[in-house]
Formats: C-alpha cells, sequence, structure tokens
C-alpha cells in the first residue's frame, strides 16, 4: 500500500466514524502528499491544471442558481453543505 492509498483508506476510516479531528488532520496531511508529489513533478502539474480547466469548461456544466443543484453528464453540482463522502452502489 503506498503512503497515497493508507492516507486515504485512513481519512475515510475518519469520516465514516465521524471523527472530525482525525479528518482534519488527515485531510492537510492528504494535501500536503499531492502539493509534494505535484512539485516533484512540473509537468503533471500542468497536465492536472488544464483538466480542472477543462473541467469547468466543459459544456452543459455551468453553475448551479444560488442554492440550486444540477445534474449534467451524470455528476450533481452544487453547494457543499458539510464533508462525508457518499457511495452509491446499484
Amino acid at each position: 500500500m503506498t503512503e497515497f492509498e493508507r492516507l486515504r483508506a485512513e481519512l475515510a476510516d475518519a469520516v465514516a466514524r465521524g471523527d472530525e479531528a482525525a479528518r482534519r488532520v488527515l485531510e492537510e496531511e492528504l494535501r500536503g502528499h499531492v502539493r509534494q508529489l505535484l512539485q516533484s513533478d512540473l509537468e503533471a502539474a500542468r497536465e492536472l491544471a488544464a483538466l480542472l480547466q477543462e473541467e469547468r469548461s466543459s459544456p452543459g456544466q455551468s453553475a448551479p442558481a444560488s442554492g440550486g443543484v444540477t445534474f449534467s453528464n451524470n455528476t450533481f453540482h452544487g453547494p457543499v453543505l458539510g464533508s462525508g463522502t457518499q457511495f452509491n452502489a446499484l
């Protein structure tokens, strides 16, 4: 298991347990890990930035009205009203 996978698993566990203190610590540790990865690979950082920009400007991805939620391309878009992880299964 990589460091990233360990952090992700621990974060998911903290969220599932409702442990807000652990969640905050693990989120910050995960952010630091991602920052370090991107700083060590500037090309990957540029690719990620381009991908994020592409996602923001994709057709049909308009911002929802104030407080509204939209659904496009199998994705819900709207305000975040808390924290947690949502798992959907068929």
